[in-house]
């Protein structure tokens, strides 16, 4: 135990004090049973007996001094349990619109698609972008942009099933989770928010007509896992932006996936590992003097339908099943024959001996 904590000691005394009652306990229990014992004996005969009855006795004091030990420590537990299950909601929740959370999104995220994908149920997801709210900041001050947050958290939360869960991502992103809907389901409710958006029947705080964009995906119509699913419907949310916001767009293969925008990149990374979506690749390692293989150099690249594969890239053969053979080395120039001259000069020079001086001549067709 840390000695410079300040829970140490409070903790220190909280062990100290139910030990002293503990104990206590246990000498009422003992004093309980002798002084019954005592007084059996002056009525009853049989020793048995009074041991039984100064059992009994024991047990019942005993029981009673725990009771008044135990009965705070289950309410100082049950008080607990009752804080840390508050904070913990609250460490999911949005202060201000009352939604989820960032990071209460991607749990729910991550245990949607895992329900999808073992029950084979249908899964879509929603992505808003409110548009223009840096002028709502600038011409209500944050307060307003506060208010104008919170009363569309509230209209997310009175038109949803009660099935569907709506959060608050990001300064002016909302994401919207629709189990058991596919994709054409998804549209109908995405239009009918943005209808209630621009045009609210019901007023809830300072929620005038207000736009936004909004992209969507779905599964397994368009998506295969989680990564994918939410780059899908973010594609999406900025194409409709970019096509001129107030406007709902459904993700399309031509759209332009960004994996690491979003902060999806690490969720897209693992999803691709566990999913096996890789392929090995091996390019081997040449020597610039001998021209000869010195190694090989292990890659490993994602494959469809991993959202960083490149789809028009062609597979790599086996390198096992198509060997490769180092090119053959440049055999140096044959230099001319020497003279008869040339051969009689080394012999003179040393640079040969006789023998060697006489296979030369031979060579270039003089009788030695």
């Amino acid at each position: 135990m840390d000695a410079n904590d300040p829970v140490a000691p409070r903790m220190a005394a909280t062990t100290g004090g139910m030990t002293r009652r503990l104990l206590a306990a246990v000498v009422l229990g003992v004093l309980a049973f002798a002084a019954v014992y005592r007084v059996s004996l002056l009525t009853v005969t049989d020793d048995a007996i009074a041991i039984l009855v100064a059992s009994a006795a024991a047990i019942v004091v005993a029981a009673l001094a725990l009771r008044r030990i135990v009965a705070p420590m289950v309410a100082t537990q049950a008080d607990l349990q009752e804080r840390y299950e508050a904070a913990l909601a609250d460490a999911l929740r949005d202060p201000l619109t009352g939604l989820g959370n960032h990071r209460a999104f991607h749990e729910e995220l991550e245990r949607h698609v895992a329900a999808s994908l073992r029950y084979h149920v249908p899964l879509a997801l929603f992505l808003i972008d409110l548009d223009e709210f840096k002028a709502i900041n600038d011409g209500r001050g944050h307060a307003g942009g506060d208010r104008v947050l919170r009363g569309f958290g509230g209209l997310l939360a009175s038109s949803l099933r009660l099935a569907d869960r709506a959060f608050r991502v990001g300064g002016d992103e909302f994401a919207v989770l629709l189990p058991h809907t596919d994709l054409a389901g998804a549209q109908v409710v995405a239009r009918r928010l943005l209808a209630q958006s621009l045009q609210p029947v019901q007023r809830v705080e300072d929620l005038g007509g207000l736009s936004f964009s909004g992209g969507i995906s779905a599964m397994p119509e368009l998506a295969l896992g989680t990564a994918q699913l939410y780059s899908q419907a973010d594609a999406a949310m900025y194409a409709a932006k970019r096509g001129g916001r107030t406007e709902v767009a459904s993700f399309d293969p031509t759209m332009e996936l960004s994996p690491g925008g979003s902060g999806a990149s690490s969720s897209a990374i693992a999803e691709v590992i566990a999913l096996g979506q890789l392929r090995a690749v091996y390019q081997p390692i040449v020597s610039l003097d001998t021209r000869r293989v010195i190694g090989f150099e292990g890659l490993i690249r994602p494959v469809p339908p991993a959202p960083f594969s490149d789809p028009d890239e062609p597979t790599v053969p086996s390198m096992a099943a198509y060997p490769w053979e180092p090119p053959a080395l440049p055999t140096k120039p044959t230099e001319p024959p020497a003279s008869r001259l040339d051969i009689l000069r080394a012999l003179e020079r040393g640079d040969i001996d006789v023998e060697e001086a006489a296979r030369r001549l031979e060579e270039v067709g003089v009788d030695a």
